[in-house]
């Protein structure tokens, strides 16, 4: 079992440098090919290929299965709908924080996690400490990237109750 990220998770756990920790959690983190190729910056995709993310590629029936979410969602962008395919031909998780990829997965049987429910896998795993939620909480807020706190208390609490 594999879970699929996409880049706007990415853009998150880079808030709270949480974007090479992640690669530790099991189940394994993946990402699409076009995920990765707009990661440029923060963080940068080809350096996260070096830290051992796993990369993948949509397969003829997942690319076509995109280019219909694509034309019926126009609001979702091509790294989003790849994600999902991803995710839908292998029967594995997607991560996201967009609520239209979100509720186009959830109506195609995807399990869908945010980014507070993948910082709480790394808390249940002993990959994430107080500081670290600390950072991220501070980071999100100077980028204006809001997140759930009511998430987060449950992220607090794994934390507090492993250390």
């Amino acid at each position: 079992m594999c879970l699929v990220v996409d880049a706007n998770v990415w853009f998150d756990l880079f808030c709270g440098n949480l974007h090479y920790r992640v690669l530790d959690l099991k189940p394994r983190v993946v990402a699409v090919d076009v995920v990765v190729a707009q990661l440029k910056h923060s963080p940068d995709g080809q350096a996260l290929l070096q830290q051992g993310l796993q990369v993948r590629t949509v397969d003829g029936e997942g690319v076509k299965k995109a280019y219909e979410w694509r034309t019926s969602n126009p609001c979702l962008e091509v790294p989003d709908v790849f994600s999902l395919a991803l995710a839908w031909r292998n029967g594995w998780q997607l991560a996201t924080r967009d609520g239209s990829l979100r509720a186009l997965a959830e109506e195609e049987g995807i399990a869908v996690l945010n980014t507070c429910h993948v910082l709480s896998l790394m808390a249940g795993s002993s990959l994430l400490r107080e500081i670290d939620l600390i950072c991220f909480k501070r980071e999100m807020s100077k980028q204006n990237r809001p997140y759930l706190r009511s998430q987060m208390r449950d992220v607090e609490r794994i934390v507090k109750a492993g250390n």
